[in-house]
């Protein structure tokens, strides 16, 4: 029995101390998982060795699946001040996050992502450089047939500058 209070307590001082961050962040979408994020974006630093100071606060889930809902759930427990899942009614360490529930994520419904929306610019994050905005070429008639023809272009690059504003987990809680 000692030594199962002692492992209790171990786990509970890692947690605080954002130990359990180093395992990844393959944790399922729970309070504690949260508080792994920015303890794991705390850590980022940049080229230099300096913290990046990344501020998690919008979250990316699939809708209508048990992360959006559990997400929901966390994010009112917060609202009143409390700890989502506890009837300690302590002050929680998370702060407020924007939840994007995003129909078109069909597969792997239960990955979640956590970003910094600061971070959206165009030296970090996913970026979309248009460098020919679409044009639009017609309309040509065809005689023959009385066919209209339009035809139109664009060209563009998707891809991704610097990711480090974004903490992802598989939500497998594996280490």
């Amino acid at each position: 029995m000692k030594r199962q209070s002692e492992l209790i307590r171990n786990y509970k001082r890692d947690i605080r101390s954002g130990i359990s961050a180093r395992k990844g962040s393959n944790k399922l979408f729970e309070y504690d998982a949260l508080k792994a994020a920015h303890r794991t974006a705390a850590l980022q630093v940049g080229p230099l060795g300096k913290p990046l100071n990344v501020n998690l606060d919008t979250l990316v889930v699939s809708r209508g699946y048990s992360v959006h809902n559990r997400a929901v759930e966390i994010l009112g427990a917060i609202n009143k001040g409390w700890i989502a899942g506890s009837a300690d009614r302590d002050g929680n360490a998370v702060s407020m996050y924007k939840i994007i529930a995003n129909p078109w994520i069909t597969t792997n419904t239960l990955y979640w992502w956590l970003f910094d929306s600061k971070m959206k610019n165009s030296k970090y994050g996913f970026q979309f450089k248009e460098s020919l905005p679409i044009s639009l070429e017609g309309p040509n008639v065809v005689f023959k047939t009385g066919e209209i023809q339009y035809k139109s272009s664009t060209i563009f690059d998707l891809g991704f500058n610097d990711p480090r504003g974004w903490v992802c987990s598989k939500n497998t809680n594996a280490t």
